[in-house]
This record gives structure tokens, sequence and C-alpha cells, in this order.
């Protein structure tokens, strides 16, 4: 992937690849990047400004909203009974409704806002190893921000170099 002279290179790269689980990858090259979520039956791509999200990942689909529905494990699926649900069906609609709040907000999405959305519950759970969002404008070098579970201080910032 990292020898591929454009992103859509790399993307065609990845999606001629078999596949045998789920995967999620974020390319970012200069100021174009992209989310990808494939398995072994579906390869969904969204570019910055095209897709739901823009940088977001959480360990399992969150763009795709079919192979939300038909790639997931049994421990992703709806809470019953009551239960605090933690699928990846209610993790995707608390994330979409947190960045479609933000994207009528004058500020719009911002890296922030997404930084704190991926830590409210039910995005944010004690099966969450790492959240992390990448920054990307035309003017400056992407920004990776990133966090691991139980580091209780903030995101940490890396600027990423850019070509």
């Amino acid at each position: 992937v990292l020898a591929q002279s454009t992103i859509e290179q790399a993307v065609e790269l990845i999606r001629s690849v078999p596949r045998t689980l789920p995967y999620a990858f974020h390319l970012v090259q200069g100021n174009q990047a992209c989310c990808i979520e494939c398995s072994p039956s579906c390869f969904t791509v969204s570019f910055v400004g095209t897709g739901p999200y823009i940088g977001v990942h959480a360990n399992h689909c969150i763009v795709d909203e079919a192979m939300i529905r038909t790639e997931i494990g049994a421990h992703h699926l709806p809470a019953l009974g009551g239960q605090n649900d933690k699928s990846s069906q209610a993790r995707q609609a608390s994330l979409c409704n947190a960045l479609d709040a933000m994207r009528v907000d004058e500020d719009g999405v911002t890296a922030e806002k997404a930084k704190d959305a991926l830590l409210q519950s039910p995005v944010d759970n004690e099966t969450t190893m790492f959240w992390f969002v990448v920054e990307s404008s035309v003017c400056q070098p992407p920004k990776l921000h990133l966090r691991f579970y139980n580091d209780d201080s903030e995101y940490h910032c890396y600027s990423l170099p850019s070509q």
C-alpha cells in the first residue's frame, strides 16, 4: 500500500487482496483521506467529504450499514432485555447523531468535536481499545489524534508527513 503512487491505487490494491475477516483501513495522502471497510463479501470506500464519516474508526463497521447487519459477530448484536446496548448498530447510531448535530452547527464537524463524540457512551465502552481521529486540511499536514483505553490523558497528537 505504501508503495502506491496515489491513494486511488492504494484503494485498488486493498480491493484486490483476498479477505477472510472484516477490516477497516484509513488512508491519508496529502489533503486526501479515505476510510475503507471491507470483508470477504463487501468493500466500501468513503473519501473525505463523500461519506458519513471523516476519519473515524471504531474497531467494527461504522460506514457501511449493510456490513453492520451482515458482517459482525454475535457479540456486536443489539442487547436484549433492556441491557445497555453496546452493539455496532447502537454505537453507529449514536456517532451518526453526534456528527449530524455537528454538521448543522455553525462550526461544522471538527476534530475536537469528533474526539469528544467518540468518548460518549455507547460509542465508548469497556470493549473499546483505542480511539483515533485523522484531521486533514489543504493548508496543513494531516494529524492523527490517538487515545488508548485506560489512558486518562488527552488524545496524543501526531503530525503525519505530507508529500
